[in-house]
């Protein structure tokens, strides 16, 4: 299993530092054609200023998790769910987190804890 998690920002660095210590594969470019025929999963992590996280994904494992997760352990306890045009990658998901340091951590957590249960690692 490969993560790409692609990112400039704080929030996709400390997600990339932690999935590496905890063993996972993890890349910080886009997943090349050869990856779409192996077992990987795609993150964007984007920090907007806004009140609480937002996903943008299709119905899938990866989101659910990724949704009770960020749900959990968020201080506001909200996610958004965007659909409508945006992601349609059962395999990515694009995760907006506010730009405050107390979020970051919590996305941080939970976005390690929902690929440790996704990827039964």
């Amino acid at each position: 299993m490969i993560l790409f998690v692609t990112g400039n920002n704080d929030a996709a660095k400390a997600i990339r530092t932690t999935l590496s210590e905890q063993g996972f594969v993890v890349r910080d470019t886009e997943p090349p054609v050869w990856a779409r025929m192996r077992s990987y999963f795609h993150l964007t992590v984007e920090e907007k200023v806004q009140n609480c996280p937002a996903v943008d994904g299709v119905d899938s494992p990866l989101e659910a998790h990724v949704m009770n997760q960020l749900a959990e352990c968020s201080p506001s306890g909200q996610v958004v769910l965007l659909r409508a045009g945006g992601n349609r990658n059962d395999r990515a998901l694009r995760v907006i987190i506010p730009a405050k340091d107390e979020e970051r951590a919590a996305a941080v957590t939970a976005v390690y804890r929902a690929l440790r249960g996704v990827t039964k690692q």
